[in-house]
Parts: structure tokens; C-alpha cells; sequence
């Protein structure tokens, strides 16, 4: 079954990978504005409860709040933590310039150690420079 706009299906499985849209005041401007997650429960009435890279998240979610992830693998979500914590914590764990305390701005390809990243070993995240898609210190791009 699909939604109207045949965007994204109703129905979800266990394990599956999708996305939430993290609400402008649950995190920073720079922050990433979706949080990756995977379905670890199905409820009735078409709800799930959802499992991110932090912990399992309080929030039970209708299937027309999920967003697919797309691929079949998810690296980041294959070892996850089992508290129980809110979208707010998990979207400031997951913010780049609060858990390593570097937001780099490169306006290039990231590939010199001008960019602050690079020269601290650590890869650029979405918070860096989000509107961008010229940076090759990423793992995972998330649009």
C-alpha cells in the first residue's frame, strides 16, 4: 500500500532502514534535519517503534511520519544501543559539532588539511557544510 503521492509505502518490516524528519527545535541549525533509524517493532495501526545509532527512541511513529531509507545496508545502524531516549538526545548525539567538537565550513573538496576534519582525522558531517555536495571526507550523505 502507498501513501497518495505513491512517495513511500504505508508498510514496513522489521530491520527495515528509514528516516524521521528531526523538528527544527529538537536540534541545532547545523544539525542534520533527518534521523536514520531502523524499525525494530511493528505495532498496531500501522505505528513502529524505531531504533537510531543511540538508543531506541520513546516516540512510537506512523508509518506517514517514516521516510525509506533506501539502501539495504546501513553501517551506522548495525550496532546500536538499547536505552530508551528521546528524538531530542538522539538528534544531539548524532550532531557532528557536539559530539567532536569540530564544524569545519571548507567551501571545497575537503582533501588538504586545511580543513579542520581532515587535520583531526575525522570525517565531515552534514553540520559542516550542508548544502554541499563537493566534500569527499564523508562516509554517508544524507539529502
Amino acid at each position: 500500500m502507498l501513501r497518495k503521492n505513491n512517495k513511500h509505502p504505508l508498510k514496513y518490516s522489521i530491520n527495515d532502514y528509514i528516516c524521521i524528519a528531526v523538528s527544527r527545535i529538537d536540534c541545532n541549525a547545523i544539525d542534520q534535519p533527518t534521523l536514520p533509524c531502523k524499525v525494530i517493532e511493528e505495532l498496531p495501526k500501522e505505528t513502529y517503534r524505531l531504533q537510531c545509532k543511540s538508543g531506541i527512541l520513546e516516540t512510537i511513529y506512523n508509518a506517514n511520519e517514516i521516510i525509506p531509507l533506501g539502501p539495504l545496508e546501513y553501517e551506522e545502524l548495525e550496532v546500536c544501543q538499547d536505552k530508551i531516549i528521546s528524538v531530542q538526545e538522539a538528534a544531539r548525539m548524532q550532531s557532528v559539532s557536539t559530539v567532536t567538537g569540530t564544524k569545519c565550513n571548507c567551501k571545497g573538496e575537503c582533501k588538504i588539511n586545511s580543513c579542520s576534519c581532515r587535520r583531526s582525522n575525522l570525517v565531515c558531517g552534514n553540520g559542516c557544510h550542508p548544502h554541499s555536495n563537493k566534500c569527499k571526507n564523508r562516509e554517508h550523505v544524507l539529502y
